[in-house]
């Protein structure tokens, strides 16, 4: 076992102005750090993923999601992990450990996706109306709902208003 990674954690919406916040899905799996060597846990568990599954993934840390799509739940993936279906599990990087929301963004944006890697998309919000409307798209597909990201914050070890999760 490693150390915890130091992991940002959201709160739930409960009425903050998030005019011009970063929005994208909130994936619904199991959260994962990919240490810039090997992915582990939240609590800092090795999660075992065979060389081939991380072997696409960059040489720096991200904060991810171990995914396997649209309608299946953290229940699903843990399923998949402890049968060892790692070609069934998508890692989706949402997040750059230690930069700002906006750097963050572009490093991910700068990401070809490749392997078993999805990198998620971001977006502007222009009120919480326009949240709350995506959050209802994405669960009508079948999602879980969209995390918020503040401009300008600084990814930290800690669970703060700096990122907030809207779902139903």
């Amino acid at each position: 076992m490693t150390l915890p990674p130091p992991l940002l954690h959201g709160n739930h919406w409960t009425g903050q102005n998030v005019a011009g916040w970063w929005c994208s899905e909130k994936f619904n799996g199991w959260r994962a750090y990919w240490t810039g060597t090997k992915l582990v846990s939240r609590q800092g568990n090795d999660y075992h993923a065979p060389a081939w599954f991380t072997e696409s993934l960059p040489r720096f840390p991200l904060d991810c999601e171990l995914w396997l799509g649209i309608g299946k739940t953290d229940a699903d993936v843990h399923k998949a992990v402890a049968k060892g279906q790692w070609g069934d599990l998508w890692i989706v990087a949402f997040d750059v450990p230690g930069t700002i929301a906006e750097t963050g963004i572009e490093i991910l944006r700068s990401l070809t996706p490749a392997g078993r890697l999805i990198v998620a998309s971001f977006w502007r919000v222009e009120s919480a109306d326009d949240a709350k409307s995506y959050m209802r798209q994405i669960v009508a597909k079948g999602g879980e709902g969209v995390m918020l990201r503040r401009p300008g914050s600084l990814y930290r070890n800690t669970r703060c208003d700096d990122l907030l999760k809207i779902k139903p």
